[in-house]
């Protein structure tokens, strides 16, 4: 009796899929999710380049974001040691997340009127990270989530923490030297003690120390725990504790100049001894974080699961980088429309704001004081006297553009910090142009000139002391299309004594000033 040899050994039908055939795929659909994303990168690049001019600035410029330029490094090393997962995964591009970039633009549209450019670079750096969700696909991503959001790493963000810090850094100051025993006086971030009178400035905030400490404790929680609560502990601790060791370290320094009866010799180097002292406690922070460590030396101990097999088109891919970057230049698209419709010169003929009587003009002179104001596109800058005291008034003009609107920057100051002593006082109400309204005060002192320093924003009819309200009416201003037009006013009055400031004398001057509001429409028709 014979047998039939296909009925023992049956062929499948279809050819079977091999493992290197597998592998040429997931080769195949990384190269292609590559090459759009670099594409995609390189046309988010055109469009939003000044926030990337802007962001490498600060990092060159500011000691405080220094660090910044080993973040990529960092993640290029956090995505090697996940290189596991990538050589078994393949990319499933996803149309679902690309619905948040139109609305990610408008926003980043809001940030540039109100000039918020950290703002702004952190809504850029969102889009990427939508754009990467999109290439990848959800499961990929969440497995590629730590060294992704790292990322956020980049904007050089955290000024605004600044006073707060001021603030911390000196109140802990003043009780350590209260419980040593050292009779000490403060007012606010000024500490007198026999020995002297001293400051906690703004480069002893300790911003610096604190965000390269969250940037170190994050990398360091990544790559030494698995638990999502052990590393919310050693990150709480990468903040908690540069915080507190900052006030330590100003205690420190002010309590080495009272046993030394010298200032100068205890504040000499700080900025040195504050980074050797910053290097130790980051030392200590890494032995308290590896004592609790439960992430094996290999962190991708685990073999990962074989890839699926069905690889997406790469017609697909490529729509989602396509339609990522056509969704992604809605705000910019408007932004350059507003530029062209707004003249450059709009401000090139203004004239300044008129005085009535008592006031007369004098000669202003060299400048022994100026405002510090980034942008303007016209200022105006003289001096008037009702023939007692002498007002220096300072206007500086700015037309409202898509992409630049210099109204309120950061690094704006009632006077150069390096010529002249800024004490903040609280803010005023006073007459302006017939109406009661909130200004700012300063009172500047350099060597024995003292002056007291007025200012305020005028723009969409309103006088404004606050630059968040500022900001509003900006964003207002655009929605209603309000004249394109806005100021800064800054008045300074001599102040040769230590009396009560002449507040009535500039309730005086401006009520004889041609209103802002009325001002702004005249020449912005």
């Amino acid at each position: 009796m014979g047998t039939r040899s296909d009925c023992a050994n049956p062929q499948p039908v279809g050819r079977p899929v091999t493992t290197s055939a597998i592998s040429s795929g997931i080769r195949q659909a990384w190269l292609t999710t590559v090459l759009v994303f670099l594409g995609a990168i390189a046309m988010l690049g055109v469009l939003f380049w000044r926030e990337a001019v802007d962001v490498y600035r600060v990092w060159g410029e500011s000691t405080a974001y220094n660090h910044c330029f080993l973040v990529l490094p960092l993640v290029g090393y956090l995505i090697w040691v996940r290189r596991d997962v990538l050589a078994t995964a393949t990319p499933r591009p996803t149309f679902l997340p690309l619905a948040l970039l139109p609305f990610l633009s408008v926003l980043w549209l809001a940030a540039v009127v109100l000039s918020v450019h950290e703002a702004q670079q952190l809504i850029v750096l969102t889009m990427l990270e939508v754009l990467v969700l999109s290439l990848l696909g959800w499961r990929l991503f969440k497995r590629l989530m730590g060294p992704l959001l790292y990322l956020y790493f980049l904007v050089p963000s955290g000024m605004f923490l600044v006073p707060a810090l001021q603030d911390v850094a000196a109140a802990m100051a003043v009780k350590g030297l209260q419980i040593a025993g050292v009779p000490v006086f403060s007012d606010g971030v000024f500490i007198e003690i026999p020995t002297g009178r001293f400051v906690v400035a703004e480069a002893c905030a300790g911003l610096r120390f604190l965000i390269a400490s969250i940037a170190f404790g994050v990398f360091f929680a990544i790559l030494s725990y698995r638990s999502w609560f052990r590393r919310g502990i050693f990150i709480a601790l990468s903040v908690a504790v540069p915080i507190v060791a900052n006030g330590i370290r100003v205690f420190g320094i002010i309590y080495a100049a009272y046993l030394l009866d010298s200032a100068t010799a205890a504040v000499a180097d700080h900025v040195i001894y504050g980074w050797v002292f910053f290097s130790a406690i980051l030392i200590l922070l890494i032995l308290i974080g590896r004592s609790f460590s439960d992430r094996p030396a290999a962190i991708d101990g685990k073999t990962a699961a074989p890839a699926a097999l069905g690889f997406m088109a790469p017609s697909r891919t490529a729509a989602v980088g396509v339609l990522a970057v056509l969704c992604a230049g809605v705000g910019p698209a408007y932004a350059a429309l507003l530029s062209t419709q707004i003249a450059a010169n709009a401000v090139a003929h203004a004239r300044p704001p008129t005085m009535a009587a008592p006031w007369i003009p004098v000669e202003a002179g060299p400048p022994k004081w100026a405002p510090v104001l980034y942008g303007a596109d016209y200022t105006f800058d003289d001096a008037f006297t009702d023939g007692h005291l002498t007002v220096r008034r300072f206007v500086a003009l700015y037309v409202v553009r898509g992409y630049t609107n210099n109204l309120v920057r950061g690094e704006n100051r009632v006077a150069d910090a390096a010529s002249w002593t800024i004490a903040g006082m609280p803010a005023a109400v006073i007459d302006v142009s017939g109406r009661r309204e909130r200004v700012n005060l300063s009172e500047i002192v350099s060597g024995d000139q003292r002056m007291l320093v007025v200012w305020f924003y005028a723009l969409d009819d309103a006088v404004v002391a606050d630059t968040l309200t500022a900001k509003l009416h900006q964003l207002r201003g655009l929605i209603l299309g309000s004249p394109p037009v806005s100021a800064t006013v800054v008045l300074a009055i001599d102040m040769p004594d230590r009396t009560v400031p002449p507040l009535a004398a500039v309730s005086n001057f401006l009520a004889a000033m041609q209103p802002m509001p009325s001002y702004l429409r005249e020449i912005s028709r």
